[in-house]
Parts: structure tokens; C-alpha cells; sequence
């Protein structure tokens, strides 16, 4: 085999499988389950870091989706997520909030226990893929380049968010970019690289960034797309 023929089947792995997901329909998809499921805290519109993986059914016409059918119920999410600091699990969806050993965290644990939202709803996804529905993994900030992003780290989330790859139809969703404690934001590079190993274990193709009303793929081929990558 030639060395082109080669590194065009590594991009072809490192970009796929999946179904590209419409942009705007995404957007529309996302609006609609954070409206019904983000958890504020009570009296304001903030939340802290969360996430989803939602199996949202297939509308009326192929390429929509319709969230008005997924069952599960504003109340019973925010409760067992924010109120008693739980995962959230069912047939349709999973959901948690971050846990941290900070003092007046409101989803607090135990030195030295960090429970990141992904790694905490990958632990508990048993979702089964069904006809041509979308698999939406919503986090409200990027996975971290330290711990779920590393494939060094024990607790990275490389292997575990495979799951998802059981849907044609999927799209892994993010609206701020991670900043670690003490500094700014993650830099373009740091992003990068951190969206680049998600992408070896889900495809580039199949990650978004949802901010301001718009979502965008953050791949064009195998270059990151600077909307995702840094917020200026």
C-alpha cells in the first residue's frame, strides 16, 4: 500500500463514521434541551458545569429531530442532578453535575475526589442506539485537557465516550471552552489537541460548538475551526 493510500485511510478513521448533523437544526435540538434541562441554581440563570447524553427520536422527516419525545421530565432531571447531587439515568437519558472538593461547592465530595460530568454520565450510560435517532452529549464546558481529554490520566473519558459511536447520527456538544483552576481559558493549542483526541475516538466530524445562538462543526477536514478553539 502507498504512503498516500495510507494517510488516507488514517483520515478517513480520524474523521468518521458518522452522519454530519445540520448546523442549525443542532442548534434548534440544544436550545431545546437546555431550556427543559439545564439546572440553574434556584433564582438565577447560571448552572453549574454539566452534562448530557440525550437520545433525541427522529421527526417527521429524515435529518429532524423532535425533542418533544423524549420522555423525561424537566423536574425529575433537575432534581436528582442539582437537588441530591446524583446521576440522573434512564432509558433516554443520562445527566450529572460536576462534583469538586471545594468548600461551599453545591455539588460537593470528599478530598480528593474530583467527579467530572462527563466521566460521571459515562459511568452510567446504558443507553441503546435505536433507528435513526440523534445521540446529542451535551457538555456546558469543553472536557478538560488534564483528566477526560488526556489519554494518560486513568480517568480519561477516551475509551468510555466510544459509546456513543453505536449512532450513526451523533454529535458531541460543547458551549465554553474549559478554563483550568488558577489561569485563563485553554489556549487555541491546548483546545486543539484536546478536540483532536475526542475526535480519534469519535470523529472530528462529530463535534460542535454550541455559543451565542449559533452552533458550527469544529473541524473543516482535520483543521480546527477557531470558533471552538478560543472565544476571540
Amino acid at each position: 500500500m502507498t504512503r498516500l493510500s495510507l494517510l488516507v485511510l488514517s483520515l478517513a478513521a480520524l474523521l468518521g463514521p458518522g452522519l454530519a448533523v445540520d448546523v442549525g437544526i443542532l442548534n434548534n435540538v440544544v436550545d431545546q434541551l437546555l431550556n427543559r434541562f439545564k439546572p440553574n441554581f434556584p433564582n438565577t440563570n447560571n448552572a453549574p458545569t454539566f452534562t448530557l447524553a440525550v437520545k433525541v427520536p427522529q421527526g417527521s422527516q429524515p435529518g429532524q429531530y423532535n425533542v418533544n419525545q423524549v420522555p423525561d421530565t424537566s423536574d425529575s432531571v433537575k432534581n436528582v442532578i442539582l437537588n441530591s447531587c446524583d446521576i440522573y439515568s434512564s432509558s433516554s437519558l443520562v445527566a450529572a453535575t460536576v462534583l469538586k472538593p471545594v468548600d461551599g461547592h453545591y455539588c460537593q465530595t470528599q478530598p480528593p475526589v474530583i467527579g467530572h460530568s462527563e466521566y460521571r454520565v459515562l459511568q452510567r450510560f446504558n443507553l441503546q442506539a435505536q433507528g435513526q435517532e440523534l445521540m446529542v452529549f451535551y457538555c456546558s464546558t469543553s472536557p478538560c485537557n488534564g483528566i477526560c481529554t488526556n489519554d494518560r490520566n486513568s480517568y480519561n473519558i477516551l475509551q468510555l465516550i466510544k459509546r456513543i459511536n453505536a449512532w450513526a447520527n451523533r454529535a458531541l456538544v460543547f458551549t465554553k471552552i474549559f478554563k483550568p483552576p488558577n489561569r485563563g481559558p485553554l489556549t487555541p493549542a491546548e483546545m486543539t489537541t484536546s478536540l483532536k483526541n475526542l475526535g480519534a475516538s469519535i470523529g472530528l466530524s462529530n463535534i460542535y460548538r454550541c455559543s451565542g445562538g449559533q452552533c458550527q462543526r469544529c473541524f473543516n477536514n482535520d483543521l480546527a475551526v477557531r470558533f471552538c478553539i478560543a472565544d476571540n
